[in-house]
């Protein structure tokens, strides 16, 4: 085999480093992580590096993932978003946003968003914004309903981050237990006419909440 050169970093244009990344990335469905880039690329990943600052930027410059990434609603993102600071039991740091706890990358949220920053305060911007009127709570069965019986994912995270995401009658939390699930529980039980509101409202693992069924002093 004969003898030749490698490639001078110096020559080689964004361009073409771009535009190599994205063949590469054609072959893994429009996304690109280092390791494959290695096995497939006709250059360097530390050239890359060196060039976009980082992995993560070159991407962003080759619009590699975005046609994916567009296809996830913002409320999907905070969703999941939920389901992290839920099973932290507070705000969840940038590192812990992993494939470990969360269905996207922390590089989803900050494309996204700008920066973790950013995320958090559009987060908790959409959690906040839920209508949380306290009619007197209705204890007969004949009274209007003023409400559904769920309450929705933005008012269940309020309850449960009013109750520091820990069963009110047991004690028990996701980190101290792993696989508890919470809910947000009718204090008065919604067959007896209590409201899906902010005050009838409290935090129960799914177990307490099975066994407490429609019981209510």
């Amino acid at each position: 085999m004969p003898f030749s050169l490698s490639h001078d970093p110096r020559s080689i244009s964004d361009e073409d480093l771009l535009a190599d990344m994205n063949r590469v990335a054609a072959i893994f469905s429009n996304r690109l992580r280092q390791r494959d880039y290695r096995d497939h690329g006709a250059y360097g990943v530390t050239t890359i590096i060196r060039r976009f600052c980082s992995w993560a930027e070159a991407n962003d410059r080759a619009g590699i993932g975005h046609t994916v990434e567009r296809k996830i609603s913002e409320l999907d993102l905070f969703h999941n978003l939920l389901g992290v600071w839920e099973l932290f039991g507070r705000q969840p740091k940038y590192s812990e946003i992993n494939k470990n706890h969360s269905a996207y990358s922390i590089d989803v949220y900050t494309r996204r968003f700008g920066s973790w920053r950013r995320t958090l305060e559009q987060f908790v911007a959409w959690a906040n914004s839920e209508d949380l009127e306290n009619p007197p709570l209705i204890n007969t069965m004949l009274a209007p309903r003023r409400l559904s019986r769920q309450p929705s994912e933005r008012l269940r995270f309020i309850i449960l981050e009013r109750d520091r995401f820990t069963c009110c009658a047991c004690g028990a939390t996701p980190i101290s237990h792993p696989g508890t699930k919470l809910c947000a529980d009718h204090v008065i039980p919604w067959s007896k006419g209590g409201e899906t509101t902010h005050d009838n409202l409290q935090t129960l693992c799914s177990r307490c909440n099975l066994g407490k069924g429609d019981y209510h002093k």
